[in-house]
């Protein structure tokens, strides 16, 4: 925030969504009740907020782009092993979403 680089309300955003990535990581159970359980659903249970990603790579890139402009990087052969494990998550997520929108829609055809 200091050198530029984002914003204060940028700054807290990314710091909900790794807050988001936390909870995530201890209660995965609740994630995805929702999908294999909705009629187990509390008001009082956490929703999923499904754009944090998105706008996560939308920071990361305004981030390497900014400090680019502002600072000499260090360029590792870290990052393409990482870029090609994003890749292929990210098709899988990709294909898991599809599955759960085809259940989904046969559920709901169930229940009409």
């Amino acid at each position: 925030m200091e050198e530029g680089v984002i914003t204060t309300e940028e700054s807290s955003d990314i710091q909900r969504i790794i807050d988001i990535r936390n909870q995530i990581g201890h209660s995965i159970h609740d994630l995805v009740t929702d999908i294999s359980a909705p009629w187990y659903k509390r008001s009082e249970d956490p929703v999923y907020d499904y754009f944090a990603l998105e706008r996560f790579e939308g920071y990361r890139e305004k981030i390497s782009e900014e400090m680019s402009k502002k600072f000499v990087l260090q360029i590792g052969l870290r990052e393409i092993s990482f870029d090609e494990a994003e890749k292929t998550y990210k098709e899988e997520l990709a294909r898991l979403h599809k599955r759960i929108s085809r259940q989904y829609a046969e559920r709901k055809r169930e229940l009409a």
